[in-house]
């Protein structure tokens, strides 16, 4: 049975920067899928890379200062909206998470995009003025260079029809990323 990573704020958890959930839409979506029948035909893993790392909830939002490359490779900062260096905690989240998709064998994370741990197509800026640049974030390039494929909720919810019927997706949906 194929074992996916998600970020748990899809799922309900309340674990973004405000101590919410994602968008109640997306995480309904999420929830009709896995009542539907898809906890049956995958494992899932809720991660938090942020809390994994040791940060609170809710916590400052934090913004990226370089690549998720370069601060994977010490060359690079996150930082929150007041200054504080919080790269510490987002490169232990990422190897926490790593660590996961090593012992589960995870063949697939499914992220929150635009966020600086779970960005995988965006995140901000790194200005804290709301505006988006393609990247990714710290663990969802941590897990890339692990060679597992990654997907936003939204190419995950559309690469799993018919949403919340419970039916496999298929061979070729672990492959989209």
């Amino acid at each position: 049975m194929p074992v996916i990573l998600i970020s748990a704020c899809l799922i309900g958890v309340r674990c973004t920067w405000r101590g919410a959930a994602a968008a109640s839409a997306t995480v309904e979506r999420f929830q009709a899928l896995l009542a539907g029948g898809a906890a049956r035909r995958a494992i899932f893993i809720p991660i938090c890379p942020e809390q994994l790392g040791g940060l609170p909830t809710p916590r400052p939002p934090a913004e990226l200062q370089a690549s998720a490359t370069l601060i994977l490779a010490g060359r690079g900062q996150v930082r929150t909206r007041d200054g504080h260096d919080c790269t510490a905690a987002y490169l232990r989240g990422a190897e926490e998470t790593r660590r996961l998709a090593r012992l589960t064998g995870a063949g697939l994370a499914v992220l929150r995009d635009r966020s600086p741990a779970c960005g995988v197509r965006a995140i901000h800026a790194g200005f804290f003025t709301g505006a988006l640049a393609a990247g990714r974030g710290v663990t969802a390039q941590a897990l890339r260079e692990e060679g597992i494929p990654l997907l936003t909720a939204e190419e995950f919810l559309a690469a799993w029809p018919p949403f919340g019927a419970g039916e496999s997706p298929g061979d070729g949906w672990v492959y989209l990323a």
